[in-house]
């Protein structure tokens, strides 16, 4: 499902406001309703009920935790953590639509997996259908265009380089993540500067990574400037001594 820029430009598509932090970033839920009102789809940072679909009434027509979602062990220890936020799967900059039909429910995350529920027979799918996966790639295509408008100046053009400097500037910090992430995807060299300027952001997330010997460590992700790092290695400039991750005694540490 890793095709084209859409890919990583879908995961600048914030479905919620998250506010700059003095801790670890919160985890929201996310809600969406077919264009039918047929299903509604709740999205949630918790192991159980970490997807939750009712239908027209509110009654509780499923409910999947993590570990029915498709996640191999590779991408579990990559991608799955717990924090002091709750579980972090699906990230806040993750992208949600539905099927034309309505049929099917897609979950596009942020690090490129593609989750697809099957909302008629209320299932996972485990292979995705060719006609679809030409769907999905379609249309994260077309939210990724959109999105790099710039809305400030209302843009009627694609006009990617000011659009995602716009990004870097926005006061969310999952927005300067989004911004950077794809200036580097994008190779967009005016926003160096900024990039550098990001290197020092503060706004982090708390997370367990578990030891099977020794029981867990809790690490203080300092998100926004791994993505303007890794953007700059993507424009080939060395920058050294930049702390995107370091061991705290707890999650309550708030040493800086």
């Amino acid at each position: 499902m890793k095709t084209l820029s859409a890919i990583l430009l879908s995961c600048a598509l914030s479905l919620c406001v998250i506010s700059p932090s003095e801790g670890t970033i919160p985890f929201p839920t996310l809600k969406e309703e077919t264009s039918s009102g047929s299903h509604v789809i709740h999205i949630s940072p918790r192991r159980e009920n970490a997807i939750t679909v009712y239908d027209a009434t509110g009654d509780v027509m499923s409910t999947f935790t993590i570990d029915e979602l498709g996640f191999t062990v590779r991408e579990r220890l990559d991608h799955v953590h717990y924090t002091t936020a709750g579980y972090q799967w699906y990230y806040p900059n993750s992208v949600t639509f539905f099927s034309n039909d309505d049929r099917f429910f897609i979950l596009h995350l942020a690090w490129g997996k593609t989750i697809v529920l099957d909302l008629e027979t209320l299932t996972v799918l485990t292979e995705i259908p060719n006609d679809l996966v030409a769907y999905v790639n379609n249309t994260l295509r077309s939210k990724a265009m959109a999105l790099i408008q710039d809305p400030a100046e209302r843009l009627k053009e694609f006009h990617p380089s000011s659009a995602n400097r716009f990004l870097l500037e926005r006061e969310m910090a999952r927005e300067r993540e989004t911004g950077a992430m794809i200036c580097g995807h994008l190779r967009i060299r005016k926003a160096i500067p900024r990039l550098i300027e990001l290197l020092e952001d503060d706004s982090f997330t708390t997370i367990s990574r578990g030891g099977a010997h020794h029981g867990p460590t809790w690490h203080r992700v300092y998100f926004v400037r791994k993505a303007a790092l890794d953007a700059l290695k993507a424009m080939r400039r060395r920058v050294r001594g930049v702390v995107t991750e370091e061991i705290i005694d707890s999650p309550l540490d708030r040493r800086r």
